[in-house]
């Protein structure tokens, strides 16, 4: 991800949604989540920016809003980025998980140059009609006595774990812009970031509260994130899970079919993730 790429998360996180299926999509308020997902992306990729302020709950706009929001481009520019220049084919809906007031749509998206990615998109009823929100996907649930909980968990612990990484992805890229360069996660902000460092409750000061009030340094299985910087120009990040199992593997890239595959985020998008 560019400097100037960096609210992807934000959108992920303000505008957390799903993709522009083809025309003929859900209507405004849509009856399911996954349907209002579609509209939303639908709308962006339109280019009728406006409409998709509809889709997003109080918490979203005020997001999108903000300073943060200002320096990706408004609403334009952080939709924009994810529907990659309104170039979206089509979307599908992989899964749909509603939970009381609230909801999760895993997406799949196909763009016009045969590419794809994956996202998971938080919602929540505001007056009755499900909306795009901010916040992490569903934690994992406690009291799992085996290392390798139920995959139930383990889809929760992966919702989770790919939020937060998106959520400290955006702080970094804010960063960028500031200072030119990607943060080190150790502190001082002048000391260097060894390859793939473990993160720490004290890791990112240099982000607090300026790009982000709480800085997530464990993924959904309880394990610290680990972090590497491109030297000497720091101009390139990486942000790791090791995924279930907790052990470092060689990337594959894409896709894949283990819980226990490392996730991984670096600049700007995620290259390699499971599919569930």
């Amino acid at each position: 991800m560019t400097s100037t790429n960096f609210m992807r998360p934000v959108l992920v996180l303000a505008a957390t949604m799903a993709a522009a299926c083809k025309p003929g999509g859900a209507g405004l308020f849509s009856k399911s989540p996954g349907d209002v997902v579609k509209a939303a992306y639908l709308a962006a990729n339109e280019g009728r920016y406006s409409e998709t302020e509809k889709y997003l709950s109080s918490a979203a706009l005020k997001l999108v809003q903000s300073d943060l929001g200002a320096l990706a481009g408004g609403m334009k520019g952080i939709w924009d980025k994810e529907t990659r220049n309104g170039t979206i084919e089509s979307i599908e809906t992989v899964a749909e998980e509603i939970r009381g007031e609230g909801a999760s749509v895993h997406i799949r998206i196909h763009f016009k140059d045969g590419s794809s990615k994956e996202d998971d998109e938080p919602l929540v009823k505001e007056g009755g009609q499900w909306k795009l929100t901010t916040g992490g996907a569903e934690k994992p649930k406690a009291g799992a006595a085996s290392n390798k909980p139920p995959a139930k968990d383990d889809r929760a612990a992966v919702k989770r774990t790919m939020q937060d990484m998106r959520a400290l992805a955006t702080a970094i890229e804010a960063y960028a812009v500031d200072h030119n360069q990607y943060p080190p996660a150790a502190c001082p902000p002048g000391a260097l970031t060894g390859v793939s460092s473990p993160l720490t409750a004290a890791s990112f000061s240099n982000l607090r509260p300026t790009y982000m009030q709480e800085v997530p340094w464990v993924d959904g299985w309880k394990r610290p994130f680990r972090y590497s910087l491109a030297m000497p120009d720091r101009n390139a990040y990486r942000i790791e899970s090791l995924g279930r199992d907790g052990k470092a593997a060689p990337l594959v890239c894409g896709t894949t079919t283990s819980f226990d595959a490392d996730i991984v985020y670096s600049n700007g998008t995620f290259i390699q993730w499971p599919e569930f």
